[in-house]
């Protein structure tokens, strides 16, 4: 199996993905190269399905909360907006949310920090 690394460490990743296949019951022998998806044609058509998946999913989270959330990407303004929202509005991270992310733990540290007003 040939895989696209989404860590900066190609060999960390490929080790962590051939474990989890491996959890399933299934043995597979990982490479994961950086760039994998401009060398590897199967790799690029992967790419472009897993692209499509996560936009339907995208939308469907949009309309489970009834706005625009975003890329999903920590680093997306829009997502970045609508995660402080959220939490300004219910003081918890929505279910959608990955809460290990800095984003979520940096959108929480800011809800909970008073301001002088608060005094």
């Amino acid at each position: 199996m040939v895989a696209d690394a989404a860590d900066t460490d190609a060999s960390r990743f490929g080790r962590r993905l051939r474990d989890a296949v491996a959890e399933s019951g299934t043995e597979v022998a990982v490479t994961a190269e950086h760039g994998a998806d401009e060398r590897h044609a199967v790799v690029s058509a992967a790419s472009v399905v897993a692209k499509v998946e996560r936009d339907r999913r995208m939308a469907a989270i949009d309309a489970e909360y009834d706005r625009e959330v975003g890329s999903g990407y920590p680093s997306d303004p829009t997502t970045r907006t609508f995660l402080a929202d959220y939490v300004d509005e219910h003081g918890e991270l929505p279910d959608c949310a990955r809460a290990t992310w800095s984003t979520c733990e940096d959108v929480l540290a800011s809800a909970e920090q008073s301001g002088l007003s608060d005094f």
